[in-house]
């Protein structure tokens, strides 16, 4: 091996080459350990973030949050959790297949309901277009969210 290489390293031209060609070969190296590295750490991630929203997937739990929240006059926060609860309900009874990024135009499209359109029309002006919840809002939602999933069985 040393008689190949010899004529290599004796020239100065030679040096740079072999040179260039091992710091080819570590940078290959490098690329490839931190695709992996991110590959395994994005891996980790998406299932954090999968069992957060599974934590946050209880319809029950984000009513009693709301219930919470409205006690403390947090009536934005206790709208979007309502909401949130309802679209899992209809996930549950199969009525939507609920995912974190569906959105209530979609949702009305799919239910053709009067009673999710007006829940949806008001969320969106809360949620969205920064119009404050009222303490009516939350009355309808309470009231109208049981009307909803009666009238969502699996089409």
């Amino acid at each position: 091996i040393g008689d190949f290489f010899s004529p290599i390293t004796e020239s100065l031209a030679g040096r740079v080459a072999l040179a260039a060609v091992l710091a080819g070969v570590v940078v290959v190296i490098a690329l490839l350990v931190a695709r992996r590295r991110a590959a395994t750490s994005a891996t980790g991630a998406a299932g954090r973030r999968r069992r957060a929203a599974e934590e946050h997937a209880d319809p029950g739990r984000l009513e009693r949050e709301a219930d919470a929240a409205e006690r403390r006059g947090d009536l934005d926060v206790a709208l979007r959790l309502r909401f949130r609860a309802g679209l899992l309900r209809l996930d549950r009874t199969g009525a939507i297949q609920f995912r974190p990024s569906i959105t209530s135009g979609q949702v009305a499209r799919r239910l053709r309901l009067r009673a999710f359109d007006d829940l949806a029309v008001t969320f969106d002006a809360v949620a969205y277009g920064g119009r404050p919840a009222s303490a009516t809002d939350l009355q309808s939602a309470r009231a109208e969210w049981p009307r909803v999933l009666e009238q969502a069985a699996p089409r």
